[in-house]
């Protein structure tokens, strides 16, 4: 099984041509929508305790299917999915076999600092607030020794969106823990990658 969390301006729905062709490949897919986004209730809170406790909630009621293997659940996520599926990650690490991480942000303080694209500086700071204590609840980088399964990090070379930066202080620290992982930054590519990039 994968999950697979959607990025900005996207939804469950937004997501199902990659749930399709995670079916295709042999995969069940659980595509939850963020807190705010679709039809999901309440205020984005750009990946918070809450949006991450909500989709927590939705993977255990899918690992309770019964044409789910539970032993082999893999967790994907893309730009602030990447953010919520490393923080679920370093929360739940016991139930996941392997995770890909995609143009995301894994130190949110650092991630501020460097916006280029002012709308997104704002979204930070409406959903989230530019506390300390905000900033650190949303930065999976911490916690990684938590995790100990393989991990895949993506990233865009010329992503403004969210720094390339990101992807390599994850590696770093990944690195310096001896935890599995590679990382693939793509010289050409911005936030949105493609089969072309």
């Amino acid at each position: 099984g994968v999950i697979y969390i959607h990025g900005h301006m996207s939804n469950c729905w937004g997501s199902s041509l990659i749930g399709y062709f995670l079916s295709k490949a042999g995969f069940v897919a659980f595509l939850p929508s963020q807190m705010g986004y679709g039809l999901s209730g309440g205020e984005p809170d750009y990946v918070g305790p809450k949006t991450v406790k909500g989709i927590v909630d939705g993977i255990r009621l899918f690992l309770n299917e019964p044409f789910v293997n539970k032993d082999k659940i893999g967790i994907w996520g893309v730009s602030r999915g990447a953010t919520c599926a490393a923080l679920i990650a370093t929360k739940e690490p016991n139930l996941f076999k392997a995770a890909v991480f995609q143009s995301g942000a894994y130190d949110m303080k650092k991630n501020y600092e460097t916006i280029k694209i002012e709308g997104i500086r704002e979204n930070i700071e409406k959903e989230a607030g530019t506390t300390e204590t905000a900033f650190r609840e949303r930065s999976p980088i911490y916690d990684m020794k938590k995790i100990n399964f393989p991990i895949l990090i993506l990233h865009g070379e010329k992503d403004e969106n969210i720094s390339v930066e990101q992807a390599r202080l994850l590696n770093e620290e990944l690195n310096r823990l001896g935890r599995t992982n590679q990382t693939i930054i793509l010289p050409e590519a911005n936030h949105f990658l493609t089969r072309q990039t």
